[in-house]
This record gives structure tokens, C-alpha cells and sequence, in this order.
């Protein structure tokens, strides 16, 4: 996209060829442009130029590149005036075309006078591969208008503005290194990939009791030895990871092994810069030692205050603002069927008990925490989404801050289900005896009975039936919608007919693997325990009470006593 022109006088046509005969590149000798008719013009020198530059952009090409090489100028033929004059033209030719040029001098061949004239009005030099802007460069107008007072404007302004440069640079030095040195964290430059210090700044000599001479002269072995050996793999692993991916930051947490022989955690944060021209690593370090000493005394407590708590009976739990759990021992995490306690953590009621009971517990959760007032002793009755019923005492306070602020709330919850059942029990059989006394028909009976059975097992389904004949007459059912009369034959299967039969109680935990299990009402799903109590009138059983739930293993011994003593007062 470029034409190039090398004006020369003594270079040689090499490797070239294929650029030249494009019409690319044009050699052109010093006697065709500089010295055309052996006089050097710098006019009709910077018309040459532009009528190249014309051409080269009517060719399609962006823009003309032009390589000067001044050796020519060694003959003596042009007068060093007219070379200054020639070189401060050209500062007013580039900017306004399209055309790019370097003109050449071999310091080692051109008398220093000539190459500080000419520096002097160039405001760019490029020299070793590098390219300097020229602090001493004077506007050609100002230079050919007096020499020598141009040069001193300059040289005073040039040495006022590189000293205040220097002071500058110097202030902003001086404010960064107090700024590092200061930093609350741990400031390290490192060469990689291989570790070596190239700096550090104070906090990390002082915190790890390192100098910088002794942390700069440590070499790439000895940093890695000062990570802790169960971190040190991973460590360097990521490391070489990341400096392969060339992401922007690296964040690390590992320890380390101090000078001391103490261990201390560091959370390094390292980004990748360039320091002195070359690769390096730029990390920020804060020791983290008394954090994660903290965390750990934290865990260990919590560890400990977690088996103090599996060691009450009662069950335990602690809530916040939400009513969700933050905390639960183990007995209440068998009573909301959790094998592990931490499963409950952030869960609420609503996702293990009934909508109603849960919806009463959150509404009364929340009374405690907008108050302030404790709840002491409410007697409960919960119901599990499985069905199951059980009593509580239940006590919650609200938990307050050191402000007073109330940030959550403790309960206690003691199973009183046994001695609520046993309470019951002794309610229903005092009042089921005063009215099995007043009852003077068999549906009286059935109707007493299934009424004192409703009070004690809570919504299981309980019949009443009678031998009648040959079948087994159910005249009464209560928990289940039955229009019909059931009449069970007994010479046929079923549990109660076996109650019959043997005139024994007939206890089935799970009626999926009873081969005589029958249930006889359509469009119903069946119940999954079972218990039948024979009622005999001397020896012969007349009636039965059948007990069933839709929950497997739902029957007790004590269910058992209670029921068999229903039916002695029957009989």
C-alpha cells in the first residue's frame, strides 16, 4: 500500500527485484535528485518530492515513504547552510502532504557541527531503534532568523522545562512510593513465569519479617519452599494456568511458611503488568491469618454448640426474621423427617408440616418477633404432610442483638404425644363407660365406640360390625364417606373375618403383605395398617372393632390395650 523511494549514493541493489519491476520501489542515485545538473536545490528538491508523492497516489497507492541517505553530501558540493535550509523545509512539507521520509546521517561520518545543526530543527530523531523527541528543537523561521538567538531562547527554555519535568516526575515519584509504601496491603512485583522478587514494598518486609535485599535475593526455589507443602502443587499449578490463559486477575488464597516457622494465610490478588520493559507480576497481598484463625474457632464452636444441641431430647431450632431455619438439632430433624439436620437450613414449615399448621406457626412466629413477647408452654397438635399426629409443648423467644434489635427467635419443642395420648385415653374410657351405661341399642354402642376410638387415634378409619348369620355386618364407619351398609361373609378373607374366626385381635403393620387383607369400598385407596379387636359375649364373638390408616406400621401395643379394653366393656 506504500511506494518507497531510497534516494542512495553508494547502497546496492539486493532483494529488491521483484519491488522495483512492480514499480513499488525506485532506487534513484544523488545525482538525479539532490545534485540534478551538479547543483543541490533545496526547492526543486521538495518539488521532486511532491510530484512523487502525486504520482504514487494517482497509482493507488496511500501514501509515499521516502528513505534519504546524506553521504552525497560529504563531496563538498552543497554548502551546509543549504542543507539546514533543505532539512527545515521539509518539517513544512510532511505535515501537509502524504508522504513519510527518514534522512539518514552516519554519526560516524558527519563532523558534529553539521549534525547538531541539522538536529536542531528536526522536532523528531530517530536513533538505535528508538524514536526521541527533540527537546532542543527550534522552528526553522525562529533558527534562520538569528542562529545564535534562537539556539540560546531555546537552550534556556529547554533547561527550564526539563527541570521542571524532572521535579515533577521527582514529586510524582514521591507520591506514589508513599502511596505503596503506605498501602494497607502487601504490594510484590515478580518476574515471570518463573518466581523472582523484584520488589516489595514495606508491609510485606514488616508483616513477614523479611528485608528487601533478603526477599530480592531469594531465588525462584526458595519462594516456592516458602509456600506452605499441602498448598504449594495447586498453587504453582494455577499459577502456570493462568499466566498460559493470560487473564487480567488471578485471586488466591494458600499459606505460607514466615521466616519464623509460623503459618500464615495470605489472599493474594495478581494481575499481570510490565515493569522495567519486561513481563512481570503485579500482586497484592493481605495476611489473613487472624480471619481464618477466626473462621476456624467459628466452625469448632458452631461444631460444638451443634452436638451440645443433638444431645437435648427436646427438639431445637433457631429461626430468623423469616421464620426459616437457621439452625436445628437433631431431634427436630427427625421430627420433620430429615436425616441431616443442615437440610433444614433456609426451609420453613410450610415444607414439612400441613399448609394449616404451618400457616399458624409462621402467624404466631411472627407475633413473637414484631412484639418482643415470648411464647411459653402452648400445648400443639401438628400434623405431618405424611398424616401422622403428634402433641407438643412449645416455647419460642425472640433472640435480640446487643441493640435490642430482635434478629431472629429460638423455639423448644417437647413431644408430649404419649402423655396427650395417655390424657386422652383416660378422658375417652371415663367418658365412654358413663355412656355405654345410657346406651340401650347395638347402634348406640357402635356409635359411642366410634366416637371414643375418633378421640383417641385422631382421623383413622374405625367400623363397628356384628356377626349376623353368616356375614359380618358393618353398621357404623366413621372417617371414610360410606352410604352402604358392608356385609363381609365369613367364610371369605379378610382381617376381621380372621378376628371372627379365631377371636383373637388381629394387629397387621402393613396389609400389602397380608394375604387375607380385604378392602371393600370401590374408588377408595386401600389402607396400609390394620387392627381387628374381637367382642365376645361369653365365648362366642358377636362384634368386632376394626381400626385401618393409610399410614403402614400406624398401631401400637398400647393402641392395642386400649381397643381390647373398649371391647371387655362392650361384652
Amino acid at each position: 500500500n506504500y511506494r518507497l523511494k531510497f534516494i542512495f549514493d553508494f547502497m546496492e541493489k539486493e532483494k529488491v527485484k521483484d519491488f522495483m519491476e512492480k514499480g513499488q520501489l525506485k532506487l534513484l542515485p544523488s545525482n538525479e535528485t539532490y545534485l540534478k545538473k551538479g547543483i543541490f536545490d533545496p526547492d526543486k528538491m521538495i518539488n521532486l518530492l511532491r510530484e512523487e508523492e502525486k504520482k504514487a497516489i494517482e497509482e493507488g497507492y496511500r501514501a509515499l515513504r521516502v528513505a534519504e541517505e546524506r553521504t552525497w553530501i560529504l563531496e563538498g558540493l552543497p554548502e551546509p547552510e543549504s542543507i539546514i535550509k533543505y532539512e527545515s523545509k521539509l518539517n513544512d512539507f510532511f505535515p501537509s502532504g502524504r508522504c513519510i521520509a527518514l534522512c539518514q546521517y552516519n554519526i560516524n561520518t558527519f563532523s558534529p557541527d553539521l549534525l547538531l545543526e541539522v538536529l536542531m530543527v528536526h522536532p523528531h530523531i530517530a536513533m538505535d531503534r528508538r524514536l526521541y523527541r527533540n527537546f532542543f528543537y527550534i522552528p526553522p523561521a525562529e533558527y534562520f532568523k538569528s542562529p545564535s538567538q534562537a539556539k540560546l531562547k531555546h537552550y534556556l527554555q529547554s533547561l527550564k522545562k526539563q527541570t521542571d519535568l524532572i521535579d515533577k516526575i521527582s514529586l510524582e515519584e514521591k507520591k506514589y512510593r508513599t502511596l505503596v509504601e503506605n498501602a494497607s496491603s502487601g504490594i510484590l512485583v515478580l518476574k515471570g513465569p518463573k518466581l523472582k522478587i523484584l520488589y516489595a514494598n514495606k508491609v510485606i518486609t514488616d508483616r513477614f519479617d523479611f528485608t528487601l535485599e533478603e526477599l530480592t535475593a531469594l531465588s525462584p526455589k526458595e519462594i516456592e519452599n516458602l509456600i506452605h507443602p499441602e498448598d504449594r502443587r495447586l498453587v504453582l499449578e494455577n499459577l502456570k494456568k493462568w499466566l498460559s490463559e493470560e487473564k487480567k486477575i488471578c485471586r488466591s488464597k494458600f499459606r505460607i511458611i514466615n521466616k519464623d516457622g509460623k503459618i500464615r494465610w495470605l489472599d493474594v490478588n495478581a494481575t499481570l503488568i510490565e515493569y522495567d520493559g519486561e513481563p512481570a507480576i503485579l500482586a497484592f497481598v493481605n495476611d489473613i491469618t487472624e480471619r481464618k484463625n477466626f473462621e476456624e474457632r467459628l466452625l469448632q464452636e458452631r461444631s460444638l454448640f451443634q452436638a451440645f444441641m443433638d444431645s437435648i431430647p427436646d427438639a431445637l431450632y433457631f429461626k430468623d426474621i423469616e421464620s426459616r431455619f437457621v439452625m436445628v438439632n437433631k431431634a427436630h430433624a427427625v421430627n420433620i423427617g430429615l436425616k441431616n439436620a443442615d437440610e433444614a437450613i433456609g426451609k420453613t414449615d410450610f415444607d414439612f408440616y400441613n399448609p394449616r399448621f404451618a400457616r399458624e406457626a409462621f402467624e404466631e412466629e411472627q407475633k413473637v418477633i414484631k412484639t418482643g413477647k415470648p411464647l411459653i408452654g402452648k400445648i400443639k397438635k401438628t400434623g405431618k404432610k405424611d398424616g401422622a399426629t403428634r402433641w407438643f409443648s412449645v416455647t419460642k423467644v425472640p433472640l435480640k442483638d446487643k441493640s435490642g434489635k430482635i434478629y431472629g427467635l429460638v423455639g423448644i419443642s417437647r413431644d408430649i404425644t404419649d402423655l396427650k395420648k395417655y390424657q386422652l385415653m383416660l378422658e375417652a374410657l371415663h367418658k365412654y363407660a358413663f355412656e355405654l351405661r345410657e346406651s340401650r341399642t347395638v347402634e348406640k354402642i357402635a356409635e359411642k365406640t366410634l366416637r371414643t376410638v375418633k378421640r383417641i387415634r385422631g382421623d383413622d378409619i374405625v367400623s363397628f360390625g356384628i356377626v349376623d348369620d353368616n356375614v359380618l355386618r358393618f353398621i357404623k364407619t366413621t372417617g371414610l364417606k360410606v352410604d352402604t351398609v358392608i356385609d363381609l361373609p365369613l367364610d371369605g378373607p379378610g382381617v376381621t373375618i380372621r378376628a371372627v374366626k379365631t377371636g383373637k385381635t388381629q394387629l397387621v403393620p402393613d396389609t400389602t403383605k397380608d394375604k387375607d387383607y380385604v378392602w371393600p369400598f370401590k374408588g377408595v385407596s386401600p389402607c396400609k395398617s390394620e387392627i381387628a379387636v374381637p367382642i365376645k359375649v361369653g365365648k362366642v364373638v358377636a362384634a368386632v372393632i376394626n381400626v385401618e390408616s393409610f399410614r403402614p406400621n400406624a398401631f401400637s401395643k398400647q393402641d392395642r390395650e386400649i381397643l381390647e379394653i373398649l371391647g371387655m366393656h362392650i361384652s
